[in-house]
């Protein structure tokens, strides 16, 4: 009914339940994220030094006391510097003989928020930067347009040939592979790009200004046949990338784009016999 129509359904990730109904009832592309893991939030900029003050002023109390209207008057006016006196209801600066209480009550409050829960990182589904740096604008992924697909339908990932004329079925060593996932840097300066075939090499592409980019091959060690799945660090420095034929993770150097290690996961199948690193997965960086 509704042809070439785009239907875009948006839905609570929340609820795997519901995207799986409209993968089931309309072949859809379900495009989510994970949700963030939870950290404790910590003290930070004002409230840290705020926390060091309540600290001196504990010092001062027990073995200087002459200090404490000047350590008072501190404490005061960074309260209201982080306008910290509309959350804990208090209009005027507290006389000496009440300022032991107010104490206490800042204390307790800061303990309740730095202790309180936060999203630890953020999950990004697509990246991009400033002008003039390149942008991955160029690699996509095609879906079929028209009637509503038959049941069973396997979406393409593929690359732009008009772009990318370099990566054909004939470049990665005269085999034609299927492209499994491509994995560009947070700075969006290059991407790897990751298949199942024979290539042996794992292409890295670089964006151009303008017009189409350069692809390198990374030459695998060993007895790797291809990257069939990847992740890069948070630092962008490193590419693990889970390989076929010897089943190992490979780390490639992102500055000398050379296969530097690998590691031995030593995972193994139904049967016992190893199997390639098909899934990696990379904790998102922690915010500060």
């Amino acid at each position: 009914m509704l042809r070439d129509l785009p239907l875009i359904y948006p839905f609570i990730v929340n609820d795997p339940g519901e995207g799986t109904q409209a993968k089931r009832r309309a072949h859809a592309v379900i495009v989510d994220h994970l949700v963030p893991p939870m950290a404790r939030a910590d003290s930070y900029g004002e409230l840290a030094k705020l926390e060091q003050l309540l600290d001196e002023y504990a010092t001062v109390a027990a073995l200087d006391p002459e200090k404490l209207p000047a350590v008072r008057a501190q404490i005061w006016s960074l309260t209201r510097t982080a306008q910290l006196h509309h959350d804990l209801e208090v209009s005027a600066e507290p006389g000496a003989a009440e300022f032991d209480d107010f104490v206490l009550h800042i204390d307790g409050y800061l303990c309740e928020v730095k202790d309180a829960a936060i999203r630890d990182g953020l999950h990004i589904l697509g990246a991009t930067v400033q002008a003039p740096t390149p942008i991955l604008s160029d690699l996509h992924v095609t879906i079929p347009i028209g009637d509503c697909p038959a049941a069973g339908l396997t979406f393409s990932n593929t690359l732009s040939t008009t772009l990318l004329s370099q990566v054909t079925a004939t470049t990665v060593n005269g085999i034609a592979p299927s492209i499994t996932g491509v994995l560009p840097t947070s700075d969006s300066t290059i991407a790897f790009v990751t298949y199942n075939g024979a290539g042996g090499v794992l292409p890295a592409y670089a964006p151009a200004a303008s017009g189409p980019g350069t692809v390198t091959y990374i030459r695998l060690s060993g007895t790797a046949i291809a990257p069939v799945a990847g992740v890069i660090s948070a630092d962008n420095a490193t590419v693990y990338v889970g390989t076929s034929g010897d089943d190992l993770v490979h780390l490639i150097n992102r500055g000398t784009l050379s296969d530097s290690s690998t590691l031995a996961p030593n995972l193994t199948g139904p049967t016992g016999a190893p199997v390639p690193v098909d899934l990696l997965a990379q904790k998102p960086r922690r915010t500060t």
